[in-house]
């Protein structure tokens, strides 16, 4: 309302405790004081970082101004919903650290169990068959949402999560999810990533597709692919194991003196990410490790030059998801300007090696030649945090806009 967000009843008690902020009251119901706090609309997105990190979920309603309506009420309106596993903003994200949503269910006395990272675009599923793998791998992805069905028997396992939420049988229907899934993927099976049409793992990635819809988010063009039985490949910890050798938790459950933070000289959000995800779930495949050991050496001699190139690269990971999902920010063009720009200086280091692994990601990182003309073209230098306060296209690129 006006300049700030307000909230009444419970929800506006709720809100001042959380965020330690003024209960105040405005008017009166049936000759009861109506509570009401508010936040400024300047600074809601702090405030909203600071409830998706307790594990709150938010619905933002903004006044709808209709100019053919001769009603004196102001009609508002559901703009945005934000949850902790379905955010992609930049402001609520941690940086180095995935922001996983997750899904549960059991079936003959086995778990099927799916993440969900929307601001990198990862979908995977895995079964297992007892409670302890389920929750070792739980404690692995580390989850901000978790969504489990109304009949779950297991519930002690994840009711300490903070974030856990219970969905009807409906979400998790095999047949729904099965056409949900295929849908996302433009297929008619999904025989080529290795899942049956009967198999219970489609169960709870159906559901995730679902709720994420429901979360006003129709359109996952960056979804492209569903990985089964994504951590075959990896040495499986169980929970007590993870805890006593502090990989990025303590005890305490801080991130002080931990595994990664004594190995992370990463420079990069992404760097950063990967890495806890490698000390997290160690490689089994010996193939596989001697091969990334050797790439690691032939680029030992050109350390300290590719970190300074790789200091200056952006979140490419999470631009162009928020890219695919149309929520792009207008610093986010800069930023992926800005990163292109880098991309030939590092190819150059590499071409420099001679080998077969290194020339495959020479060859994949590419120049995107096209793509830094138009961004140089049609960007400005300087641009504003939001769309609304302009200034963000060139003058020049389109006579139109700039007639307008």
């Amino acid at each position: 309302m006006g300049d700030f967000y307000e909230l009444f009843y419970d929800d506006a008690r709720r809100i001042s405790k959380l965020l330690k902020i003024t209960l105040t009251k405005k008017g009166y119901s049936n000759n009861k004081v109506i509570p009401m706090a508010g936040v400024p609309c300047r600074t809601v997105e702090q405030y909203l970082s600071k409830l998706v990190k307790m594990g709150e979920s938010i619905a933002v309603c903004d006044q709808i101004k209709d100019i053919y309506s001769e009603k004196k009420l102001i009609t508002r309106q559901v703009v945005r919903i934000i949850t902790p596993g379905t955010i992609t903003d930049e402001e609520l994200l941690e940086e180095g650290k995935d922001n996983f949503i997750a899904a549960v269910w059991k079936e003959n006395n086995k778990f099927a169990y799916a993440v969900l990272d929307i601001s990198l675009g990862f979908f995977g599923v895995s079964e297992y068959f007892n409670k302890n793998d389920l929750l070792s791998e739980i404690e692995i992805t580390n989850p901000t949402e978790l969504l489990y069905p109304s009949n779950f028997e297991d519930i002690s396992l994840i009711s300490h999560r903070k974030c856990i939420q219970k969905r009807p049988l409906l979400d998790f229907d095999l047949e729904t999810s099965y056409k949900l899934l295929n849908l996302q993927f433009k297929t008619s099976n999904l025989d080529g990533f290795g899942i049956k049409k009967n198999d219970f793992v489609i169960r709870p990635a159906g559901c995730l597709l679902n709720y994420v819809k429901l979360m006003h988010i129709n359109f996952l063009p960056h979804i492209r692919k569903i990985k089964f039985n994504y951590m075959e490949n990896n040495i499986f910890m169980n929970a007590s194991t993870r805890k006593s050798l502090e990989i990025t938790e303590n005890i305490s459950g801080k991130r002080k003196n931990t595994l990664s933070s004594i190995l992370n000289k990463t420079v990069t959000s992404m760097g950063s990410r990967l890495l806890n995800r490698w000390l997290n779930a160690p490689l089994k495949d010996l193939n596989l490790i001697r091969k990334r050991h050797k790439i690691i050496y032939l680029l030992q001699p050109f350390y300290k030059e590719i970190q300074s190139f790789l200091s200056q690269i952006c979140d490419i990971e999470r631009i162009c998801s928020r890219l695919s999902l149309r929520t792009a920010l207008p610093r986010d063009f800069v930023r992926l300007r800005s990163t292109l720009y880098i991309l030939p200086e590092l190819n150059k280091i590499l071409t420099k090696i001679t080998s077969k692994s290194v020339n495959n990601i020479h060859f994949s990182i590419g120049t995107f030649e096209e793509i830094l003309f138009l961004l140089k073209k049609s960007i400005n230098l300087t641009v504003p945090a939001s769309l609304r306060e302009g200034g963000v296209i060139a003058s020049n690129y389109n006579k139109k806009l700039d007639e307008l």
